[in-house]
C-alpha cells in the first residue's frame, strides 16, 4: 500500500502511470476521478447505469465517462454549519436563510467575539466553503455544456456574499479557524464531520448545534465530496481488483469503516448511507440530512484547473486587492483561454 496526499498524490499516480508501476487499485477524490478516466488510464467496469445503480445518484456522475463506469464511490461527506450556543443562545433557533444568518451574525459581532469563522487562502478548502453560497442563490462554475461562467451575476452574488462575512467574522485557515470553534471563540463556522470527535471530547470549551446550510428561503447548497474506489487499465488481475473494489464500496463494508474512522463520513452506498447508526449520533443526523441537499463539484477532466483559478479570484478579494466582479471577469477570462488549450 501506498499513501497519497492532497499535497502529491496526484504527481505520485501520474508517474506510477507513466512509468508502467501503477497500482492494480487506487483511491482518487471525487474531484480528481474526471481527469484520470478522461485520460484512458482507468480500468472500464461497465455500463454506467447498471454499476453504479446501488450508489447514491449524486455520487455517480464522477465515477462515469460516456456511459460506462470507470471508479466506485465509496465513502461522502458534506459541510454543515455549526453554532456555538454559548455565543447565540441555548434557546435561540438556528438560521434558516442566509439574510437569518448574516442577521444573527452583525448582532453577535463585537470586540470581544468573532460571529463567524470565514475560511481565507487555503488551498483545496476555500472553494468548498464558497461554492454552497454560489449554488444557494443559483449560480454555477460551468454551463451545461462545460464552458466556464464565473463572470455571472449569480456567482458575483455568492462570493460577494462570502466575502461579506468579513465586517463581522475572522479570516483564518481551516485548521485553525475548527481549533478557534472547538475553544469556544466563533459563534458560526461551517465545517465537515471531522469536527464531531473533537467537540465530543472532554477537552471540548463549547457547546454546540450542527444545522443545515441555510439557503433564500430553506436549506441550501452544501458541498458534497467523496472517495472513489478505481482499477487501473493495465492491471493484470482484473478480475481480483473488481472483487476488492466491490468489496471495499459494499455497504457492509464502508459502514464498518465510517463507523471505525469518525473523518470518513458516509457509505455512498444507498443501504449503508440509510443506516440508523447515523441518526442515533451525535451530529450525524444532520449531515446526513444535508447531504439530500449537497451537490459535488462539476466534471471536468480540467477541474483542479478550474478550481486554482477560482480560488484565486476569491482570495484576491478577500485580501482586499480588487472588486469581486473585477476578480471574477479576470478569471472568466483565464479559464476561456486555459480551458481552449
Amino acid at each position: 500500500m501506498t499513501e497519497l496526499s492532497w499535497g502529491d498524490g496526484k504527481a505520485k499516480l501520474f508517474a506510477a502511470f507513466s512509468s508502467g508501476t501503477a497500482p492494480d487499485v487506487l483511491e482518487l477524490g471525487s474531484d480528481w476521478v474526471a481527469q484520470f478516466s478522461y485520460s484512458g488510464v482507468l480500468f472500464d467496469i461497465g455500463d454506467a447505469a447498471t454499476v453504479l445503480a446501488p450508489y447514491q445518484e449524486f455520487s455517480r456522475a464522477p465515477a462515469e465517462f460516456n456511459n460506462r463506469a470507470f471508479a466506485l464511490p465509496w465513502v461522502v461527506d458534506t459541510r454543515v454549519m455549526y453554532g456555538n450556543t454559548q455565543v447565540i443562545g441555548a434557546d435561540v433557533d438556528m438560521p434558516n436563510t442566509l439574510t437569518e444568518l448574516e442577521t444573527s451574525a452583525k448582532s453577535l459581532h463585537s470586540d470581544k467575539t468573532i460571529a463567524v469563522g470565514v475560511n481565507g487562502p487555503d488551498a483545496h478548502r476555500l472553494y468548498k466553503k464558497v461554492l454552497p453560497f454560489v449554488w444557494s442563490v443559483g449560480g454555477a462554475l460551468l454551463n451545461e455544456a462545460g464552458e466556464p461562467t464565473l463572470n455571472s451575476p449569480e456567482v458575483a452574488r455568492g462570493v460577494q456574499a462570502y466575502v461579506d462575512q468579513l465586517q463581522y467574522g475572522k479570516l483564518n485557515t481551516q485548521r485553525e479557524l475548527d481549533a478557534a470553534f472547538v475553544q469556544g471563540r466563533i459563534g458560526y463556522w461551517m465545517s465537515g464531520s471531522w469536527l464531531i470527535p473533537k467537540l465530543l471530547a472532554d477537552s471540548n470549551k463549547v457547546t454546540a448545534r450542527a444545522f443545515l446550510f441555510p439557503g433564500i428561503d430553506g436549506p441550501g447548497v452544501s458541498f458534497a465530496g467523496g472517495e472513489y474506489i478505481a482499477l487501473s487499465a493495465t492491471t493484470k488481475q482484473p478480475e481480483l481488483a473488481r472483487k476488492f473494489a466491490e468489496y471495499v464500496t459494499s455497504a457492509e463494508q464502508a459502514l464498518r469503516f465510517c463507523k471505525g474512522v469518525a473523518a470518513a463520513g458516509f457509505p455512498a452506498h444507498n443501504e449503508g448511507l440509510n443506516s440508523q447508526w447515523f441518526a442515533d449520533m451525535p451530529f450525524k443526523g444532520v449531515f446526513a440530512e444535508q447531504l439530500q441537499h449537497s451537490r459535488m463539484t462539476p466534471v471536468h477532466p480540467q477541474w483542479l484547473e478550474i478550481e486554482r483559478v477560482f480560488e484565486g479570484a476569491v482570495e484576491s478579494v478577500l485580501l482586499g486587492n480588487t472588486t469581486t466582479e473585477d476578480a471574477l471577469q479576470h478569471a472568466q477570462l483565464e479559464l476561456e483561454k486555459t480551458l481552449k488549450e
